[in-house]
């Protein structure tokens, strides 16, 4: 099933580091003012992980303020070798030997790494949807910071028709940051899950609270 293999290969990426060389955003990402309505807490995060609590607040409010420049800092650029990795989950290793950029992964069930400018770019048409809302956290992996990811999820509209992703957060360098942007139409997900709600984000998400 290829849900599960896209899991397996998420997972293997976030536990071996993934990265050859790669770098995520440097120094601390700037503060966000987060606009009236959702506010994420530290506090009513569901998961116990301080640190990883912490950035996915961060990048909660930032989805919600439709902050582009917040969402990109906190993303990490990564390099891959293409050797052991399937083409028909990363198709850009058909024609090069390695790939590098931030992650992203919507209903074809490919991941494609991009660059900064295209990468903000996609953030940015991502939140021009509305009723943008973090449903809660999700969670993949052993109880190990570097072979575990959390699985920021959120829901939105986007023209009457529903949207669901998240934003998968990897252990780096002693920090959490987000590794993969996963999103799509619920639409475009049933075509391998039977109910995306449920089962996406590892199946498993707790609501985060007040």
């Amino acid at each position: 099933m290829r849900v599960a293999i896209a899991l397996t290969f998420a997972l293997a990426l976030a536990g071996c580091g993934g990265s050859e060389g790669g770098a995520q955003s440097e120094g601390e990402p700037p503060a966000t003012e987060t606009r009236a309505g959702q506010n994420l807490t530290v506090a009513g995060c569901p998961i116990d992980e301080a640190a990883f609590c912490e950035r996915a607040a961060q990048a909660g409010n930032a989805l919600i303020a439709r902050d582009v420049e917040r969402l990109v800092a906190l993303s990490r650029v990564e390099r891959f070798s293409c050797t052991t990795l399937p083409a028909d989950l990363f198709p850009q290793c058909e024609r090069r030997p390695a790939v590098q950029g931030h992650s992203t992964f919507d209903g074809r069930f490919e991941f494609l790494l991009v660059g900064r400018k295209a990468y903000s770019a996609h953030v940015r048409e991502i939140l021009r949807a509305s009723n943008l809302k973090v449903r809660g956290v999700g969670t993949c992996g052993p109880d190990i910071p570097e072979d575990r990811s959390y699985h920021l999820s959120f829901s939105a509209d986007r023209g009457g028709e529903p949207w669901l992703g998240s934003l998968e957060f990897v252990f780096r360098g002693g920090a959490w940051w987000i590794g993969v942007l996963y999103v799509d139409t619920v639409q475009a997900w049933r075509k391998e899950y039977a109910d995306p709600v449920e089962e996406m984000a590892c199946g498993n998400v707790q609501p985060w609270g007040a």
